[in-house]
């Protein structure tokens, strides 16, 4: 089964947005107090518009927690399908460099993302191009042969 890393340069690219293109609640509210602070005394911002605006501000909110949560998940499935590629043998390309090996363990730290222990060298998860089940040599046990049981002729008597 071949696994495609999820960035074309072996990078882990997260799941955090930018945060340089996000506004938060903390900017969307200071831009609401900065709007109710300066509109004209004259002509007030109507009750539509600041019923539409604290609504946006919920869906905003609400938006932030939904994709807390997504990213959450998200974080947990990479956990576990790390957790799987233990004992399996794997490919890794990072750069130039290509790994492989028999994945002995994996390393989780706060949120970042798992580590893979192939030869002894950290790698990352995002760097396995393929990944197969790990080769066992055949087993040594004799095959179990079935033995015809005998049958003696049963003694008949005739009357």
């Amino acid at each position: 089964m071949d696994v495609q890393a999820t960035t074309t340069d072996g990078a882990y690219n997260g799941y955090a947005p930018l945060q340089s293109q996000m506004i938060d609640k903390s900017d969307f509210l200071r831009l609401l107090v900065n709007q109710v602070q300066h509109q004209d005394p004259l002509n007030p911002m109507s009750n539509e518009e600041f019923v539409g605006q604290l609504t946006q501000f919920s869906i905003l909110e609400q938006n932030q927690n939904l994709n807390s949560t997504v990213q959450a998940l998200m974080q947990r499935g990479d956990m576990q399908y790390a957790a799987s590629l233990v004992g399996r043998h794997v490919v890794t390309m990072s750069g130039e460099t290509t790994i492989s090996g028999r994945v002995e363990s994996i390393t989780f730290v706060d949120g970042a993302e798992p580590r893979l222990t192939i030869n002894g060298q950290q790698v990352p998860l995002s760097a396995v191009i393929e990944v197969t089940a790990t080769t066992t040599e055949p087993a040594t046990e004799e095959p179990v042969v079935d033995e015809p049981t005998s049958t003696q002729p049963s003694e008949e008597t005739e009357l």
